[in-house]
């Protein structure tokens, strides 16, 4: 698979504590290729309407021709909070983030990329490897005679099979990853404290990260299972 990551730019992974609203810009010149990056970013910003903000947040993320998968929100005033966990198409993931930041004050900015090109390669050459395997087991079967043969190739079909749905289900979750880049958004209210992640946010989000981790384990299964 090519990577979506057409007209990205090719820098440094702020950290942080980069100033907010630090602007992030493609050099002139920079070289257009094809490989297969994961974006990721998170995010906190001290918004007057917490609100107001998310359904904003929520209007930019479809206008990038995204989504929100998860938006929790807890009015409570000028302690109000909300976490939006944001996904849009890579090549939108610079823009969007400063749009975003916009919402508010930022008070932290953290953004990750990982290139998974390899990994991609990998799982193509092994499913194709596997649907071959599969193809020989099914034309074995067709020759077998004997009933204890027949079961015996069944049984390892079946197992065949099994794997090969496996290897297509990593690819569709690293594709998915590939082409959805995703922004985790803290908004706080103007007396909410900064620091989210550590307390209620952190519940919310625990099953998006695990569900995360567990891909990266399936990749890594894939290039060494």
């Amino acid at each position: 698979q090519g990577g979506p990551n057409e007209g990205a730019p090719n820098q440094g992974v702020p950290d942080q504590g980069a100033k907010a609203g630090a602007a992030l810009t493609v050099p002139v010149g920079s070289p257009v290729d094809t490989r297969s990056i994961v974006y990721k970013g998170e995010m906190t910003v001290r918004a007057a309407d917490v609100d107001r903000a998310a359904s904003e947040a929520s209007t930019i993320a479809t206008g990038a021709g995204g989504v929100v998968a998860g938006d929790n929100r807890r009015d409570n005033g000028a302690d109000s909070t909300a976490d939006l966990v944001i996904r849009v198409p890579a090549k939108s993931f610079y823009d969007a983030v400063e749009k975003l930041s916009d919402l508010g004050k930022e008070l932290t900015r953290g953004i990750s990329t990982e290139d998974v090109t390899e990994a991609v390669v990998d799982l193509d050459a092994r499913i194709a490897s596997q649907k071959a395997s599969v193809d020989r087991t099914r034309a074995l079967l067709g020759r077998a005679q004997q009933m204890t043969d027949i079961v015996t190739i069944e049984q390892e079909l079946a197992r065949r099979e099994a794997e090969l749905g496996s290897l297509q289900a990593r690819q569709r979750s690293l594709a998915d990853q590939v082409t959805l880049s995703t922004i985790t958004l803290h908004l706080v209210g103007p007396k909410a404290p900064a620091v989210r992640e550590k307390d209620e946010a952190e519940n919310f989000l625990t099953g998006l990260a695990a569900g995360w981790d567990a891909g990266r384990g399936s990749l890594a299964c894939a290039s060494a299972c």
